[in-house]
């Protein structure tokens, strides 16, 4: 079902068949993870500023948006303790993981690590230093288990494969369970995806929205905030008027599926018959 693929910057991603579609950026899986994630979570400042940072990394996949921001934190030396959660549904990648992890700029995670390299689900504990890391891989169906998770967390790392592929993963009710997770924490959704009814989603649960830096040949990523942003953070820019505006015709209408149950096609169907009416309503 899968296959290597080196990106442009050197490291590996997979190519699933049954998708279509690479887990990661062809201009670099581990430039993709650093500017759509790592870079505009802040995470590495506020663990420096609270000594403690939680994460969700939702279809968590090769592990790459955790492993950069784990070797960022080691390679700038930071104290404190890091809690993640990983959910993903595939066990064969999972397997993977350690394929991923011999590249040289993980170098300084894979001594870390040492022999215990996270390879199956469960349960990892590691520390250099006075960094604590737990990693806990969960084996779950994404919309099953976000409405169950009781934790509080900083971050949200959304990596599903892309709305067209999914749009399951991709629904304002499973934004409105991530909401409820980061509300406590002021929190912060990371996404690769700039789509309309990504966005659209997003804010109509209830998250400020902005966009992040483009990597290859993409316009950018997704930040979602639950508190507006300061205009100088790093790689978080506003969206433009001409992408406002999108959010509020017919390309922002989000997936919906209340019920974490529906069929894909059924969600589809929903969407396209919500964006009709909404052009019939217009027309009036």
């Amino acid at each position: 079902m899968t296959e290597f693929i080196t990106t442009e910057d050197g490291s590996l991603t997979l190519f699933n068949v049954e998708a279509g579609e690479l887990y990661h950026n062809s201009a670099g899986a581990y430039t993709e993870s650093y500017e759509n994630y790592v870079v505009p979570s802040n995470g590495l400042g506020k663990l420096k500023e609270t000594q403690e940072l939680t994460l969700l990394d939702a279809c968590f996949g090769l592990g790459y948006n955790t492993f950069v921001l784990l070797q960022s934190a080691i390679a700038d030396g930071i104290s404190g303790e890091i809690r993640v959660t990983g959910v993903e549904l595939d066990p064969e990648i999972i397997t993977l993981v350690p394929e991923v992890l011999r590249i040289e700029r993980f170098a300084e995670l894979r001594s870390v690590f040492g022999v215990n390299l996270p390879n199956k689900f469960g349960h990892f504990s590691y520390q250099h230093g006075k960094l604590v890391i737990s990693l806990e891989l969960i084996h779950a169906d994404l919309r099953t288990t976000a409405p169950k998770l009781t934790e509080r967390f900083d971050l949200v790392f959304h990596d599903a494969f892309s709305p067209r592929k999914v749009p399951e993963l991709w629904t304002v009710d499973l934004f409105a369970e991530y909401y409820r997770l980061l509300e406590l924490s002021q929190g912060v959704i990371l996404t690769y995806s700039s789509a309309g009814a990504v966005r659209g989603g997003l804010v109509e649960a209830r998250f400020n929205v902005y966009k992040t830096t483009g990597v290859g040949r993409k316009s950018g990523g997704t930040l979602a905030a639950i508190a507006p942003l300061p205009l100088d953070r790093p790689g978080v820019y506003k969206l433009s008027a001409e992408e406002q505006m999108k959010l509020s015709g017919r390309s922002g209408v989000p997936y919906r599926d209340s019920g974490f149950l529906a069929p894909r096609e059924a969600i589809v169907e929903r969407r396209a018959a919500e964006q009709s009416n909404q052009t019939l309503v217009i027309s009036d």
